[in-house]
């Protein structure tokens, strides 16, 4: 909507990561951080061309595993299956690209609705609306 494309699928990211791509795997996502712990880790994930539908998944990995350098097929055998910060995803793997899509817009879709209904609460944010929260018979729990 809007013109905008899903930063999931990035053309430039995925011409930069072609580099780590492998036989029948193709790496449309890499994403490298540094921990406060002072290790550094990686999130990638993979669309696997062997399959019919193009199933994707998401792996992570720190920078003592032997797997480090790639490419996708190395990821793939011995980086730990999971999601991982950096990938946007809320699930470790999906049977093709068009799940992922689907959820994506349902993402969007809530979101919009909840912003809809912000405004409305709100009079267009011309009106001021507070939450009032009471302790739960929990331990450290709150409830509105």
């Amino acid at each position: 909507e809007n013109g905008v494309a899903p930063t999931l699928f990035d053309i430039n990211e995925l011409l930069e990561n072609s580099r780590f791509n492998s036989h029948g795997l193709l790496c449309f996502h890499f994403h490298e951080w540094g921990c406060p712990e002072g290790v550094t880790q990686r999130s990638v994930g993979l669309m696997d061309l062997s399959t019919e539908s193009g199933a994707l998944s998401f792996y992570y990995m720190i920078e003592d595993d032997n797997c480090w350098d790639g490419p996708s097929s190395e990821w793939q055998t011995h980086a730990r299956l999971g999601s991982s910060y950096g990938n946007k995803a809320a699930k470790d793997s999906y049977s093709s690209l068009s799940e992922l899509l689907l959820e994506k817009v349902e993402e969007v879709k809530g979101q919009k609705e909840a912003e809809r209904k912000h405004m409305d609460l709100t009079e267009n944010n011309t009106c001021l609306v507070i939450e009032v929260w009471k302790r739960s018979g929990e331990t450290h729990g709150f409830a509105k």
